[in-house]
């Protein structure tokens, strides 16, 4: 499957912090997205808008974006002033037949019903009923998502 969703809108909380990365002083921020606290540093001596997987807004480049319980963390490892960077979604997708489109929401439905399907196959393996099965998206260390909040269901 290709997941294709636009940017999320994030309201960013800007955080009166700076600290030395590297050759770049940066200013602090903070957001939360999908049920996760995130806090990034970003510099305006690189005038990007840009930064990791859907984070963006900022009048510079992100440089370091953590989630605070530490379980997610991009940072920046190289930077080419001179690079151009363009990204057509449609022809990577016009080059893989492979690939279905299809929205995030209608993904995270089919790793749901996924889940519940292995977990029925479990259950009907355990003929004693002696195990009860019960799942709690919780559990994961994955993000929530707008339209979710939690799922919980038992067997």
């Amino acid at each position: 499957f290709a997941v294709q969703e636009n940017l999320p809108f994030m309201n960013w909380e800007l955080i009166t912090e700076q600290k030395q990365i590297g050759e770049f002083l940066c200013e602090k921020a903070k957001t939360t997205f999908r049920g996760r606290t995130y806090e990034v540093w970003y510099t305006t001596e690189i005038p990007i808008t840009y930064g990791p997987w859907k984070f963006n807004g900022f009048p510079g480049l992100m440089i370091e974006i953590n989630d605070i319980q530490s379980l997610y963390k991009w940072q920046l490892t190289a930077y080419n002033p001179n690079a151009t960077f363009e990204l057509n979604t449609d022809k990577i997708y016009s080059q893989n037949a492979n690939f279905e489109k299809i929205t995030f929401k209608d993904f995270d439905k089919k790793i749901i019903n996924k889940r519940k399907d292995d977990y029925i196959m479990m259950q009907s393996r355990n003929s004693d009923n002696n195990i009860k099965l019960s799942f709690d998206t919780l559990q994961d260390k994955e993000p929530i998502n707008e339209w979710r909040s939690q799922t919980y269901w038992e067997f």
